[in-house]
């Protein structure tokens, strides 16, 4: 799905939706797209309710499972490779968030680190020490404000944080201070921030 506007999804993601029987999203995904006509299955943390629904459509029955970014980075893909078979599985590539933040600061990023913080937290530190361009993917317990707290104790106050929240959306809103000053600031759990050891 992109990160989030529709404008963003691709003409090859908008078929297989309007082809699609049965539609599985977050229900910010599925508010976006047209669903008269189709099973709907809207995500919670029940991720084994969504793969009974997809199991239960008839025989043929086409699904498009809706994820945001691209699913092949931090997403829903490899549970459901792991409870389906491979060969149903048909993977549409999406813009990732961290693709259209880089694009947004304008800021080439083949020599970035790109990783995700979701439900667990990497080093930090070793991370700033060892790359030039750090862009993670934040969430509720690992965010842009905890890192910078994590950058300030270590005595890099002054590391370069760019933190993009809402990215695509008419509410997008992108940041660029030091650690120091991020870590008095509040942003959405869903963000990426960019680090620049400069």
């Amino acid at each position: 799905m992109g990160p989030g506007s529709p404008d963003l999804l691709s003409r090859r993601a908008e078929k297989a939706i309007e082809n699609a029987d049965a539609i599985v999203g977050g229900k910010r995904h599925v508010d976006d797209v047209e669903t008269s006509g189709k099973d709907v299955y809207v995500l919670t943390k029940d991720l084994d309710g969504a793969i009974e629904f997809i199991k239960g459509r008839k025989n043929g029955a086409k699904v498009a499972v809706l994820v945001s970014g691209d699913p092949g980075f931090y997403s829903f893909l490899p549970y459901l490779k792991k409870h389906l078979p491979a060969r149903s599985i048909k993977v549409i590539p999406g813009l990732s968030s961290l693709q259209y933040m880089f694009a947004s600061i304008g800021l080439e990023w083949q020599d970035a680190y790109l990783g995700s913080v979701h439900g667990r937290f990497g080093d930090i530190i070793a991370l700033y020490n060892s790359h030039k361009k750090v862009a993670l993917l934040t969430d509720r317990s690992s965010s842009p404000v905890t890192m910078a707290e994590i950058l300030c104790e270590n005595g890099y106050g002054d590391a370069i944080l760019i933190v993009g929240e809402n990215l695509s959306y008419d509410n997008e809103r992108i940041v660029r201070a030091t650690a120091a000053q991020i870590r008095n600031m509040s942003f959405e759990n869903l963000s990426v921030v960019v680090i620049l050891h400069e």
